[in-house]
């Protein structure tokens, strides 16, 4: 029989996947509302020139920089699940805003490191928090659904 962590390790995977999902969602109706070409919206290169500034080797940016996001949610993921494996279960909410944190967080970073960050209007930053935070939601619920799908949602 598996352990937990290594069972929650599992669910992080699949959890991190859903959480990603939700992100890309968020973000891609946002464009679609406020139409992504337009100036006061325009689609981030943000994905794309991180992942210019972190291969060596010549690759089709605009597809290596949406495609290291999924890696980094899906990892995420991964390690909210082991975290949980190992009981460590703050209170949903909590934990939601945690990893939606986590992830923003490590996007940031990753961006700041290959020299892609750069300034955002206030409405890019609510749209990235938004997008943020539903990434965690969704890993969240998604992980207690995998691994305690007999317990309500939220503990009564």
């Amino acid at each position: 029989m598996a352990s937990r962590p290594l069972t929650g390790l599992a669910a992080g995977l699949l959890a991190g996947a859903a959480g990603v999902t939700a992100h890309n969602a968020v973000t891609y109706v946002h464009q679609a509302l406020t139409g992504s070409a337009s100036p006061s919206s325009p689609a981030s290169d943000v994905p794309a020139r991180t992942a210019d500034g972190a291969t060596p080797a010549p690759v089709q940016t605009a597809a290596a920089g949406p495609l290291g996001g999924t890696v980094l949610g899906v990892v995420i993921g991964a390690a909210a699940g082991a975290l949980r494996g190992l009981s460590t279960t703050p209170p949903q909410p909590v934990a939601a805003v945690g990893v939606g944190v986590a992830a923003w967080a490590s996007a940031l970073g990753a961006a700041a490191a290959t020299g892609a960050a750069r300034p955002t209007t206030p409405q890019q930053t609510a749209i990235e928090a938004l997008s943020h935070l539903a990434y965690g939601v969704v890993t969240v619920l998604a992980l207690h659904h995998l691994l305690d799908p007999r317990t309500p949602v939220v503990p009564r």
